[in-house]
């Protein structure tokens, strides 16, 4: 299993592969590990933030809004990246 999810703690375009240490507050991540009754598999972190600094809106809300158009891209080959690299 190789779970993708968002993460507000890395810029926007960045990502890395972990086993075994996904975030703490995450409900989607935390949905997964309950459901398995495990946290040993592979995360794949994706990095969405770009906030600039600018720490005002909920993250909930943040991460459930549409991506800007102007990041589409981005987000596409970062999401290429993750899988060639899987």
């Amino acid at each position: 299993l190789i779970l993708m999810h968002d993460d507000l703690d890395m810029t926007l375009g960045n990502w890395k592969l972990v086993k075994g240490s996904g975030p703490k507050v995450h409900n989607g991540v935390n949905s997964v590990r309950e459901q398995l009754g495990s946290s040993e598999f592979w995360y794949a972190r994706m990095g969405v933030d770009d906030r600039n600094g600018d720490r005002s809106e909920d993250p909930a809300a943040y991460v459930l809004r549409p991506v800007a158009s102007s990041n589409v891209s981005l987000v596409h080959e970062m999401m290429v990246l993750v899988v060639d690299a899987v």
